[in-house]
């Protein structure tokens, strides 16, 4: 049994066997390269853009970054991926990758594969890798990385509901 309080300041009650606990997610920025909704932007702040800009650097070949980068490839943009990892889609079994692979190397995605983004500096995001420190130049930047559960505020452990460390709610 749930109490939910309305906007009308009224209390409504639910009871259930199972539940659903769908809080979304919220996206996590890196040191040195907080979002500020103009140059630096989460996920949603890239789908909310209102011109395809000229230059991109994606912050992170996950599935979320490789579709914004492919998305804005095709529409014109210029784009580099940056993975800290050494391939694209870590958490995809490494043969499912390839064709991944051949379709951002025909639209001229730039991979910046185990580098890693720094900061920017004049106009460009400063990454670090194998050969070094090196700059790409991007009129946006776009943080792909990770995405946090929006768990803390919600009184879930009050509740008796378990959230791990990772703020996951426990499935039983």
């Amino acid at each position: 049994r749930v109490a939910v309080r309305t906007p009308e300041d009224r209390v409504a009650f639910f009871e259930f066997e199972h539940a659903i606990v769908a809080t979304g997610s919220r996206p996590v920025a890196l040191p040195g390269l907080a979002f500020d909704g103009e140059r630096v932007l989460d996920s949603t702040g890239a789908l909310a853009l209102t011109a395809v800009p000229e230059s991109v650097a994606v912050v992170g070949a996950g599935y979320i970054g490789l579709e914004l980068g492919t998305a804005l490839a095709k529409l014109g943009a210029r784009v580099t991926v940056v993975e800290a990892l050494d391939r694209v889609l870590p958490t995809v079994e490494e043969s499912l990758t390839a064709p991944v692979l051949r379709r951002l190397r025909a639209l001229g995605v730039d991979l910046r594969l185990a580098a890693t983004a720094q900061r920017l500096d004049r106009g460009a995001l400063v990454v670090t890798g194998p050969n070094g420190e090196g700059r790409v130049e991007a009129e946006r930047v776009i943080v792909a990385v990770r995405r946090v559960p929006n768990t803390d505020e919600l009184g879930l452990a009050e509740a008796g509901v378990a959230v791990g460390p990772d703020g996951l709610v426990a499935v039983g």
